[in-house]
């Protein structure tokens, strides 16, 4: 009886055991992205402050107004997916996958209605800009931050 139990115990640590290195498996395939949605334009010449420094970097750009709609933060599971709405009431869908590059998630972001699809690479800490859909007399545009790992 007494080696019964301790086939027992030793049975609950290994499970213990194993539920904490899924635990970390699954931390380690998570990563958190900060989305701003912003709404860009030739309606006037305004930029909203917390994306002045940001829209310096679209020089390549021809509006003259950014406004930001929307700033969300997502959890997304790498080989998952996971659904975001836009000020429009339309949705998006950002899926994670492992790159092929050193360092770097693969996110496919996409859309029914309006049509859109598109895929990047995106690196722990940096920062991208997507054209999206157009919008309001203009085009919604993304800038995906991926949060550094924990």
């Amino acid at each position: 009886m007494r080696r019964n139990s301790r086939i027992a115990r030793l049975w609950a640590i290994l499970l213990f055991l194993g539920a904490g290195d899924i635990a970390f498996a699954n931390s380690d395939n998570r990563i958190t992205l900060d989305i701003q949605v912003i709404h860009a334009s030739h309606i006037g010449k305004q930029v909203d402050a917390p994306i002045q420094k940001l829209v310096q970097t679209f020089t390549n750009l021809d509006f003259t107004s950014y406004a930001l709609k929307d700033e969300m933060k997502i959890e997304v599971q790498l080989g998952t997916s996971t659904r975001v709405q836009l000020p429009n009431k339309m949705w998006i869908q950002i899926q994670a996958q492992p790159s092929p590059q050193a360092g770097m998630v693969q996110l496919g972001i996409s859309s029914d209605k309006p049509k859109f699809k598109t895929r990047v690479n995106i690196r722990s800490g940096a920062t991208i800009a997507v054209g999206g859909p157009p919008f309001d007399k203009g085009s919604l545009i993304f800038a995906i931050t991926r949060r550094k790992s924990q």
